[in-house]
């Protein structure tokens, strides 16, 4: 039975695409999660009991309010504000950090184009 050489290391820029993906993944999951349980808890006038997975009732009744407790922020409900807009200020920000200091412009390697028509003829 032949063995199979060593696996060997990715090239970096594999690496580095790899590594921003990752970062991009979960800065996306982390907003989605904050942004969709902001705006159920804060958004909804009223949360009717219901089980969760484990079987216990959550109890979401201290996050009901009234039309007359709605606070606007530059003339936007205070849940929309706080669960959309600035979460959505808070990505700008970090892509432009996350593009500027930590994205790495890395060389590809050869154009193999030309070989693969000479190839071709």
């Amino acid at each position: 039975m032949t063995e199979s050489p060593p696996p060997t290391a990715p090239p970096p820029p594999l690496q580095y695409a790899r590594r921003e993906a990752l970062f991009v993944v979960v800065m996306l999951l982390v907003t989605l999660i904050y942004t969709l349980t902001y705006c159920y808890l804060f958004g909804y006038a009223r949360h009717t009991p219901a089980p969760n997975l484990l079987g216990m009732q959550l109890d979401l009744s201290r996050f009901d309010r009234s039309a007359e407790g709605l606070r606007l922020v530059y003339g936007m409900p205070e849940w929309v504000w706080l669960g959309i807009v600035v979460p959505w200020l808070v990505c700008w920000a970090v892509t432009v950090w996350f593009s500027l200091c930590f994205m790495k412009d890395e060389d590809l390697g050869e154009d193999h184009y030309g070989v693969q028509e000479q190839l071709n003829e």
